[in-house]
């Protein structure tokens, strides 16, 4: 099952990096997913009318291509039905006048119906032509950085819970956090002339995440190697203190005046150092 459809980016869907944030890349193919299913005779209305609605379990994103305002994009997205019920997504998205791949994203859901399991596709399976990796437990080595967030009400999608992209942002603002409470400003930035691009990463989603509910992040770096550094990510139920979602980042250190890949410097790993469980 594939569906195909284009799209043009626009002036809100910039970030303060100048080009198209991240959070517009799982938009993009949350429509494709909706289309596939629609396709397939699950249309919004159906959905709806029988209370289903999609948790997330387990995602994958690379980003190899910046994207900026007015940009016609192609997203293709292939649904790979699971023997246990659950839905693995695959969305390729790309410029039209381009022959590489901007994005790739890779998403599985658990269908749930009145919150319960359910499963969408009778005595239909299919293997996905991707694994996710696993995401490691803190081993305590370091110090971390909290942020305390609540997604907002108004955040909630047509089926009343937060979109997949909510969760990301919920990272996204965190990682903000992070590095302004290391005193990195865009001053800095342009003093050490080295800056980080996302370039993508894996999460995993123990629990689904209700809106209004207040959580705690917890911010640090896992390893800094040549040209990347890689940050891990946990989110806890500020309430129960239970663990809800989990991710590692990889992050491209570029050079300010260059705009090309530059090895991490002392003066970075020295400001990580603190925050680093393997140095």
């Amino acid at each position: 099952m594939e569906s195909i459809y284009k799209n043009t980016t626009r002036f809100s869907d910039l970030d303060t990096q100048r080009h198209v944030n991240n959070i517009v890349y799982e938009n993009l193919a949350e429509s494709g997913r909706i289309s596939l299913l629609s396709e397939s005779g699950w249309t919004l209305e159906k959905l709806l009318g029988e209370e289903i609605h999609f948790r997330p379990v387990k995602c994958f994103v690379s980003f190899t291509e910046q994207q900026t305002m007015g940009t016609e994009i192609i997203t293709k997205t292939k649904l790979f039905p699971q023997s246990d019920g659950k839905l693995h997504y695959s969305t390729l998205i790309s410029n039209t006048t381009s022959t590489k791949t901007a994005c790739q994203i890779e998403f599985l859901f658990e269908p749930r119906k009145k919150n319960k399991k359910f499963v969408v596709f009778e005595n239909l399976s299919e293997k996905a032509p991707f694994e996710f990796e696993k995401v490691k437990k803190f081993s305590g080595s370091c110090s971390q950085i909290s942020f305390i967030h609540t997604p907002n009400l108004s955040e909630r999608n047509i089926f009343g819970v937060l979109p997949g992209a909510s969760y990301w942002r919920i990272f996204e603002e965190s990682r903000w956090d992070f590095m302004s409470k290391l005193g990195i400003t865009f001053d800095l930035i342009k003093k050490q002339n080295s800056t980080m691009f996302y370039m993508g990463g894996t999460f995993h989603f123990q629990k689904e995440i209700p809106a209004g509910e207040k959580l705690k992040i917890y911010t640090w770096i896992d390893r800094i190697d040549k040209i990347w550094v890689y940050m891990r990510q946990d989110a806890f139920s500020e309430k129960n203190k239970d663990l809800l979602m989990s991710t590692n980042g990889r992050f491209l250190i570029v050079s300010v005046d260059k705009a090309r890949p530059k090895k991490a410097d002392e003066p970075l790993i020295n400001l990580y150092k603190k925050y680093t469980e393997n140095k």
